[in-house]
């Protein structure tokens, strides 16, 4: 069928008829306007019975239902077309799940459609590894600092006069010939006023000098021959001496057998890997991955003294089994829950032969700061994503009675909203209570774990007359013996 065109193909499947056709990572499918959905869309319209299944049917925001139950059936949530309604209906501001009754009403809604089947990461998550997740926060050099504080400022002359000229095309269409243009506040450009997906995407345009010099300074050509000469530190990354650190504190005793506690270190573009690659201390211990070398996989996995493996976060996200892993070091924040999600699974996942046995895994976000101490971009980005990510929990955990334990600490965190003010005037302050939210929800998934774990273990004790799985401390003993009895 190689030389079959798509479209031919899904026709002859349609010709075929299938009795249940199911979609696995559906979450793939939410974009209704791309070419993927409105195949799948077509396929799965002529079939009798339809399952989606996915890890993270939530990926950004809410809105992301849309697109996957359209292809069950568009009576659910509507189409792209009717976005603002389904906002509106289910009090969704800017898609994020705000509140339990939200989500009460969205996973209702559902079910009333559908037969919804939940074996989600959550209802076995007490049999993994302790998830522990940190923040560094490398400072830049003096000349970086200053270089990319005029990056930041060229930016954001850019971006204003690319929203001023939108601003001022709309105006002019909607004939309002008379308003002035000096009226238009371009700092209060954000979602309320126009889309904010408009705005991303210009900020995305004029930011990704500011974005790549964070990662990759010796790649800039104007910072390269810049008159105050940068050299030496002034050409490594933040990020690079960020992770350095923390791998010379990791793997302080070289001669120790660290085949089951290996390290991946992600950027989201290549030219963080390649620089990693090129400025690290460990390079002797580390394998740069490339999308589909299955032969860098295959040695790092096997190879007991190649246990870092550099890479770019788009290329491993889905399918990739990698319980070896013990510390995941992320270089470029991503904006959306669900690729956090995706990312951490290579190591966040069973061990179901009981190969590592491991009491804890770390994940590692690297946002360097300037400035007096002030946030970068990325501190920014990672901030966005946080409160995205707790309006996902409210949908994920809302059968959960636990979750109201907790749930009314985050009533208040809105979505970050990119728009001028945010990305060039954030300060620490206005970030942190984005970041103590992140850690109030991880602690609370964790201590939900340990307690699932600390209970189950104590009933198999009771069952199980001689043996032993729990400490005076309420630690498990033996993971692996524990894992099969569970």
């Amino acid at each position: 069928l190689h030389d079959v065109a798509l479209p031919q193909f899904l026709h002859l499947l349609r010709i075929i008829g299938f009795d249940v056709v199911r979609f696995d990572e559906s979450h793939n499918i939410k974009n209704m306007d791309s070419k993927r959905s409105r195949y799948s869309y077509s396929l799965l319209a002529q079939s009798k019975n339809k399952a989606l299944l996915s890890g993270t049917i939530i990926n950004n925001t809410a809105v992301d239902l849309i697109g996957q139950s359209y292809g069950i059936n568009p009576m659910i949530f509507g189409s792209i077309d009717d976005v603002e309604k389904f906002m509106d209906d289910y009090n969704l501001p800017s898609g994020l799940i705000k509140s339990d009754e939200a989500s009460r009403k969205l996973n209702a809604r559902l079910k009333k459609f559908t037969q919804m089947s939940s074996a989600t990461k959550e209802d076995w998550s007490f049999v993994l590894p302790d998830l522990y997740d940190k923040v560094i926060a490398p400072n830049l050099t003096p000349k970086q600092e200053k270089f990319y504080q005029m990056l930041m400022e060229e930016a954001e002359l850019a971006l204003k006069s690319d929203l001023e000229s939108t601003r001022n095309k709309a105006n002019s269409e909607d004939d309002n010939e008379e308003e002035d243009s000096d009226d238009i506040n371009v700092e209060s450009y954000d979602d309320e006023d126009e889309n904010e997906a408009a705005f991303m995407m210009k900020a995305d345009r004029s930011l990704a000098k500011a974005e790549q010099f964070l990662v990759a300074p010796d790649t800039n050509e104007q910072y390269l021959v810049w008159s105050e000469n940068p050299t030496g530190d002034d050409l490594i990354s933040p990020m690079v001496r960020g992770v350095d650190n923390e791998l010379a504190k990791i793997y302080q005793d070289r001669s120790a057998d660290h085949s089951i506690n290996k390290t991946a270190v992600f950027g989201i573009h290549k030219v963080a890997s390649l620089h990693f690659m090129r400025h690290t201390k460990f390079k002797d211990l580390c394998l740069h991955y490339r999308a589909g070398d299955a032969e860098v996989l295959r040695v790092f996995k096997a190879d007991p003294d190649k246990y870092i493996l550099v890479a770019d976060s788009t290329s491993l996200r889905e399918g990739e089994n990698m319980q070896m892993l013990s510390y995941i070091f992320d270089m470029q924040p991503t904006w959306t829950p669900g690729d956090y999600e995706q990312l951490i699974s290579r190591m966040y996942r069973p061990d179901p032969k009981g190969q590592y046995n491991k009491d804890l895994v770390t994940h590692y976000w690297v946002t360097p700061v300037h400035k007096m101490n002030e946030p970068t971009l990325s501190t920014v980005k990672l901030a966005r994503m946080i409160s995205k990510a707790i309006s996902m929990a409210r949908f994920k955990y809302e059968s959960d009675p636990r979750w109201y334990e907790v749930s009314g600490e985050f009533q208040d965190l809105d979505l970050l909203t990119m728009n001028l003010e945010t990305v060039f005037r954030s300060t620490h302050n206005s970030l942190a209570p984005y970041f103590n939210a992140w850690s109030k929800f991880t602690a609370w998934e964790r201590k939900n774990n340990q307690q699932t774990r600390i209970k189950l273990a104590r009933q198999l004790e009771e069952e199980n007359p001689g043996v032993r799985l729990v400490d005076a401390n309420g630690n498990v003993i033996d993971r692996n013996l524990f894992t099969k009895m569970v």
